[in-house]
């Protein structure tokens, strides 16, 4: 949820943190060229790419610009790096998992997420 992810931007992030943002696609398509990324996800986008129609085209994704926006201007209002990466499967269990990998990674985990619709 939008207002969820302004108050973790707010209230959470500090100078020289990451922020992920994670966007689950409901469903994958067999034949997509994203079919080496179903397990793992994509690679990491930064900010500036998530913002780019050829690049989220590659992904079958559609990104939200009222979300961008809020990036845009807490990266460098905060000094916070802006990462993106996709995932396809079911949002709860890809939540789920996603957070429990980053808390193995960093040693620290939030869950922030909210029902996702196919875009």
């Amino acid at each position: 949820e939008k207002k969820t992810l302004k108050w973790a931007i707010d209230n959470l992030t500090d100078k020289g943190d990451a922020l992920y943002i994670i966007h689950v696609k409901p469903s994958f398509d067999v034949e997509s060229r994203n079919l080496q990324w179903v397990n793992s996800g994509s690679l990491l986008i930064p900010l500036s790419e998530f913002r780019e129609p050829d690049i989220m085209k590659k992904y079958d994704a559609k990104t939200d610009v009222e979300v961008l926006n809020m990036c845009d201007i807490a990266s460098p209002q905060k000094e916070i790096i802006v990462v993106a990466k996709i995932y396809w499967g079911d949002p709860r269990e890809k939540v789920l998992e996603v957070s429990s990998q980053l808390k193995n990674i960093l040693g620290t985990s939030l869950k922030l997420s909210s029902q996702l619709k196919n875009v």
